[in-house]
């Protein structure tokens, strides 16, 4: 970043400070929605079989 501070000017880099700030809260949000997802599918995976367990097939 000191870099790119150096090279822009300072609208560009508070420009791109603030992409930057709205990179990190989507990532965030995307990696939340990706863990509630996978928590769900999982907790589905264990009702199926558990309820699977009392069926006469077992």
């Amino acid at each position: 970043m000191e870099t790119w501070k150096k090279k822009l000017s300072e609208d560009d880099f508070n420009d791109l400070e603030a992409l930057a700030d709205l990179y990190h809260q989507v990532q965030g949000m995307d990696m939340a929605a990706s863990f509630t997802c996978g928590f769900k599918l999982g907790a589905a995976m264990m009702i199926e079989v558990l309820a699977g367990a009392n069926d006469p097939a077992w």
